[in-house]
């Protein structure tokens, strides 16, 4: 016999409420949330309501502890509540790579502040981050990656890739590959991001297009993403 939960259903918004943990703090709080095959980052303040009944809730017993690092907490998000599903230290790659496209600069100095227990915010760009993988679900070891420049590497962060001279080839070792990003450094500051209602609409900040343009530019193995 096997014991299970039944849960009860709550209508709402499913996100990741996440942060860096430096030893006594949590640093850059940040939302996380899919859709259509990607995944979509947003900073938010640390006074926020998913922060403050989310993640600082935590605080006491991350103190206990001697890490230093990622948490993620999985909840649903309604208009008066905010309910936990799961917390965990697992940082799922693309996330990292995803909101690294609002990080200005210093991320060296960055991450090393947070495992040294002095974790500083450092520079971010406002606004909104997006972040698609690209997979390939067949034998693509030793493929080459035709379409790279030195401007839009600047938005790969490779995984499964290997640097062969001045080609970049699949290694064919896992997925995904590579994932491309890109981020909205002015979403939320201006009326022309918005829709009618007020809302913001993620396909008038431009990061969405800038995803698109860099993967027109990728070929391997004679397929193109878009």
């Amino acid at each position: 016999v096997v014991p299970f939960l039944i849960q009860e259903h709550i209508r709402g918004t499913n996100i990741s409420v996440a942060g860096f943990w430096d030893g006594s703090k949590f640093v850059s709080p940040h939302i996380i949330w899919h859709g259509d095959g990607k995944r979509y980052i947003s900073r938010v303040h640390p006074n926020s309501r998913v922060v403050q009944d989310g993640l600082q809730k935590f605080e006491s017993f991350m103190k206990k502890s001697e890490y230093r690092g990622y948490v993620r907490m999985k909840c649903v998000v309604t208009a008066d509540d905010l309910y936990g599903i799961e917390l965990s230290i697992e940082n799922e790659m693309p996330n990292i790579y995803t909101l690294m496209a609002l990080k200005n600069k210093g991320v060296t100095e960055y991450f090393n502040g947070i495992a040294t227990g002095n974790g500083d915010e450092g520079r971010w760009h406002i606004g909104i981050a997006i972040g698609v993988d690209i997979d390939i679900y067949e034998d693509c070891t030793d493929m080459p990656i035709n379409g790279l420049n030195k401007q839009n590497t600047k938005h790969v962060w490779f995984q499964a890739v290997y640097r062969d001279g001045k080609t970049y080839k699949c290694t064919g070792a896992n997925n995904p590959i590579m994932t491309v990003t890109a981020g909205a450094k002015r979403l939320h500051t201006v009326p022309q991001d918005r829709n009618d209602n007020g809302t913001v609409d993620i396909r008038k900040a431009g990061c969405l297009d800038r995803v698109k343009r860099t993967l027109r530019n990728l070929t391997i193995n004679g397929a193109k993403y878009d």
